[in-house]
């Protein structure tokens, strides 16, 4: 199914042109979003705050998480290569921030406090509240 997307998406651009492409792509980014979510998964960026967390240093890595209460099973796609069982104890939203650095919309920066340490957590802001429920961990206030 994905290929044949991918086939019609670069058959539509270019027929039609880029702006039109681009609005294709949104809509079913919007729409695998919204599937993921359902299937209790989100596509995020993680990497080390400092140092190396879960062998994760402070490169992007981007993937599917799937979430549980606690847990991240983060499956890669971008950055490093093997699934990463990642405990979380705590949410940190004290300084959120956007980011452009990956090749996300709309995506928003926290921190998850983990047993070996901080990881940035970059996700879409039209998913963060639904995954930061579905980890069911201590949420610190953000400003």
């Amino acid at each position: 199914m994905g290929f044949l997307l991918e086939l019609l998406a670069s058959i539509v651009g270019a027929i039609l042109g880029d702006a039109v492409l681009a609005g294709f792509q949104a809509a079913h980014s919007r729409g695998a979003r919204r599937r993921l979510l359902e299937d209790g998964r989100v596509f995020c960026g993680l990497r080390a705050v400092t140092g190396r967390v879960y062998n994760m240093g402070g490169e992007w890595s981007t993937g599917t998480a799937t979430i549980s209460r606690g847990l991240l099973m983060f499956d890669p796609n971008m950055g490093i290569v093997e699934r990463r069982r990642i405990d979380v104890t705590e949410i940190d939203r004290s300084n959120p921030r956007a980011t452009r650095e990956l090749s996300m919309n709309n995506a928003i920066v926290w921190e998850l406090v983990t047993p070996k340490g901080r990881l940035e957590w970059a996700i879409n802001r039209r998913a963060v509240d639904v995954a930061a429920a579905a980890l069911k961990v201590p949420i610190a206030p953000g400003r």
